[in-house]
């Protein structure tokens, strides 16, 4: 439990000493989910960029891939 809130204090629940065990438990699951989804995105863009130096078709893709991403830096 008390890894469960300093993990949520580092992704910015202020209150999360205070919160219902339900709540802690539901908050700190979506809280996973979202670092885990995370850190898989950026996996998947370390390995486009390392493929975009093996030729133009794949430094096109992860252009396209980028911009997905962030369709406002178009």
């Amino acid at each position: 439990m008390r890894r469960d809130v300093s993990f949520l204090f580092s992704e910015g629940h202020i209150h999360a000493a205070h919160y219902p065990l339900w709540q802690l438990q539901l908050e700190t699951e979506l809280a996973y989910q979202r670092v885990n989804k995370n850190s898989a995105t950026e996996a998947v863009l370390v390995r486009a960029a390392v493929a975009a130096t093996d030729s133009k078709e794949s430094s096109a893709e992860f252009k396209k891939i980028l911009d997905e991403l962030n369709p406002e830096l178009k």
